[in-house]
């Protein structure tokens, strides 16, 4: 919908805009559930967690007596996105890694969701499974060269630093040209959490955090530090 493309580009006050006037408490129960998980995206992402915990409880009410999958795969990917902001890796992981279990239904982001939580942890067995997984899954299309190039170079860059580098470079490269900013931002964020020493990591991490502080996204930012 139109709040994920704004956030995706960094619009988060239209983002925040466009929620107000679609009035979620007005909705049907398939849309209100849609933007109840849309808000609890953005309001975790900038800094507002209890409105974001708030927004996912109801969304997971809503979902509790659904047999769609596709609803309960939007309310599993949200809430692992929210606890890998958090800071919460071990629970983002499990949530992520549940939601891939429900099938084709979720979308390819829960992927970089599940592996930035390993590679932030520097498990690179988990985070080998999960690109497996998405190799079998997800192949086609620049967009997902990049998620998996970000997901390959953070793996990389656990067992050969100047190997990782150069791959990070790389992935950064694609989604410059993809001009996805709150992808390119995550992804120089992940080239300065995994590789803090190294002084293209470390410009890296500067370019992130400029964009991050716009988004108002201080937890990650805490990371950062």
């Amino acid at each position: 919908n139109g709040v994920e493309g704004a956030i995706y580009v960094g619009e988060f006050d239209w983002a925040e805009q466009a929620l107000e006037e679609f009035g979620i408490d007005q909705l049907g129960p398939s849309l209100m559930l849609g933007l109840l998980c849309s808000a609890a995206r953005l309001h975790s992402f900038t800094g507002r967690v209890e409105e974001a915990a708030q927004e996912l409880d109801r969304a997971r009410g809503l979902v509790e007596a659904s047999t769609s999958v596709q609803d309960h795969a939007i309310v599993a990917e949200t809430a692992a996105m929210i606890s890998l902001v958090q800071g919460h890796l071990d629970k983002a992981f499990e949530e992520a890694f549940e939601a891939m279990n429900l099938g084709q239904v979720t979308s390819a982001s829960i992927f970089l969701y599940a592996g930035r939580a390993a590679l932030w942890q520097g498990d690179a067995g988990r985070l080998q499974t999960i690109i497996a997984r998405f190799g079998g899954r997800h192949g086609g299309g620049e967009w997902n060269r990049a998620r998996r190039a970000t997901l390959v170079a953070g793996l990389t860059s656990l067992g050969d630093p100047e190997a990782g580098a150069a791959a990070f470079g790389d992935a950064i490269r694609i989604w410059e040209a993809l001009d996805i900013p709150y992808d390119l931002a995550l992804c120089r964020y992940d080239f300065a959490v995994c590789l803090p020493d190294d002084p293209d990591a470390q410009a890296a991490g500067r370019a992130a955090a400029e964009w991050l502080e716009r988004a108002g996204a201080t937890q990650l930012l805490e990371r950062l530090a």
